[in-house]
């Protein structure tokens, strides 16, 4: 279709998602053999290797401190309990095993440590062409993240936790850990707010959202998450730090208003008594406004 309307950023953009693709079976290949290495030599798998990060930064941050740093560390812990366990048994035969098994954890260090560090630059280069190809053709491609799929209804709760993964409520319920057995047993909605408009159109596009709204219904509670935000504009984590939790209230409300600059909502909780809430864009205030008039009292 780019090609015979003459429209080189769609064809881009498919060429992108093409390479996307094939670094994402490559670096499956890889991230078999190198979780095999990381329990042959360490004895365990480092857990930000099965997950997949957001942000390319995140993953190069994993690339280098999960290749030799973190396998000279785990190595280093497995070989002094290893030898302080042959040490009560003064065992020759035990020490010569533990001796042979200790040169070939060496050995196999550097190997395991650079698949781990392939592996997380794959899964970079996956991401940095998904987020290329989004703004080559953003109408096109809608997503740059993982394909996992994205459940935007409840979840099923087992003892408390979440028994289906939903990309939509996780970071949101990951914020209110201590509240968890309490939603899982409650009724409750949950929907994302965006940082801006879907018609603004611009060169940066920025699929995370600009926080979570969710629904308590047995309490009538509204509360607002947002992500963490970074430490002087700049910030590299190994691990995505959890969202928190910046705005509260509990209802019902008397009514629910839309301000006129159609990106602040009003919660009258009386007559006199009015809470704002201020959003990002008209399309996160909607957004909003349709879950807080379920909130709101009809007497």
């Amino acid at each position: 279709m780019g090609i015979t309307r003459l429209q080189p950023k769609v064809v881009l953009a498919a060429f992108l998602l093409g390479l996307a693709a094939f670094t994402t079976s490559l670096r499956g290949m890889f991230l078999i053999v190198s979780k095999e290495g990381c329990r042959a030599v360490t004895g365990q798998v480092p857990d930000q290797l099965l997950r997949e990060p957001s942000r390319v930064r995140q993953s190069l941050a994993q690339a280098i401190y999960y290749g030799l740093p973190w396998h000279g560390y785990r190595l280093a812990l497995r070989l002094r309990q290893r030898w302080k366990e042959w040490s009560h048994r003064c065992s020759c035969c035990e020490g010569l095993k533990l001796l042979l098994a200790s040169l070939l954890w060496i050995i196999l260090a550097p190997i395991s440590a650079l698949l781990v560090t392939v592996t997380k630059i794959l899964q970079a280069l996956e991401l940095i062409s998904r987020r290329t190809a989004r703004w080559a053709s953003p109408t096109h491609v809608t997503a740059i993240g993982p394909p996992t799929p994205m459940r935007t209804g409840s979840q099923q709760f087992v003892a408390g936790y979440p028994k289906q993964f939903s990309r939509s409520a996780a970071p949101a319920l990951e914020a209110l850990k201590m509240e968890l057995a309490y939603a899982a047993r409650s009724d409750w909605a949950l929907r994302e707010l965006p940082g801006r408009d879907s018609s603004q159109d611009g060169d940066h596009q920025d699929d995370d959202p600009w926080g979570w709204l969710l629904l308590l219904r047995s309490s009538a509670t509204l509360i607002l998450v947002r992500p963490a935000e970074p430490l002087h504009g700049f910030r590299v984590e190994l691990v995505e730090p959890p969202p928190e939790e910046t705005w509260r209230l509990k209802g019902p409300f008397t009514r629910v208003e839309l301000s006129s600059d159609q990106t602040t909502l009003r919660f009258f909780r009386s007559m006199t008594r009015v809470e704002p809430l201020h959003l990002p864009c008209r399309e996160a205030a909607l957004v909003a406004f349709t879950l807080a008039a379920e909130n709101v009292f009809r007497g």
